[in-house]
């Protein structure tokens, strides 16, 4: 089991550190939920740096490639993640800083930031709501599942009902 990566947020970024890690799916509980499959890891960069005059910020980048159940077939798909997010430092509550540039991320200061409750937080939102694969592609996973190809049985009952 992976030990938990703890930083102080601050320090982080005023230091401009550069933390890289891979880690593997099945470390993650709550994005592993919303796989079909924990095979695989995720590589993560956290960089520190200066955003603005005064401004401090948290650059996170993942990669990888994840495993998710199609909503039409239920086969797997690989979904290839690429996601990258600049957070800003700040110390105001969260009711100031809802008035701030609405695109902009903030992240409260902290001096015990769990990263991978980072990674994990910003994979889950970058997944697909539904993934299904392309057009056509789920007749041959429902064929390799075993689904019946024939006509339902009550497709007959369009007919009685005309």
């Amino acid at each position: 089991m992976l030990e938990r990566v703890v930083i102080d947020s601050l320090r982080f970024a005023e230091s401009r550190d550069e933390l890289t890690l891979n880690v593997a799916m099945a470390e993650l509980p709550r994005l592993a939920a919303a796989l079909s499959s924990t095979q695989g890891e995720l590589q993560f960069s956290l960089r520190g740096m200066e955003i603005g005059r005064d401004q401090l910020g948290l650059h996170l980048e993942l990669t990888g490639t994840l495993q998710l159940a199609c909503q039409r077939c239920l086969g797997g798909i690989f979904f290839p993640l690429r996601h990258a997010r600049m957070f800003c430092l700040t110390d105001k509550s969260p009711e100031n800083v809802a008035d701030e540039d609405p695109g902009v991320d903030f992240l409260p200061l902290n001096q015990k930031l769990d990263v991978l409750d980072l990674v994990e937080e910003e994979a889950m939102l970058s997944l697909p709501l539904a993934p299904m694969h392309a057009t056509g592609q789920c007749e041959e996973a429902s064929g390799a599942l075993g689904l019946r190809k024939e006509p339902s049985p009550f497709s007959g009952l369009y007919r009685l009902k005309l």
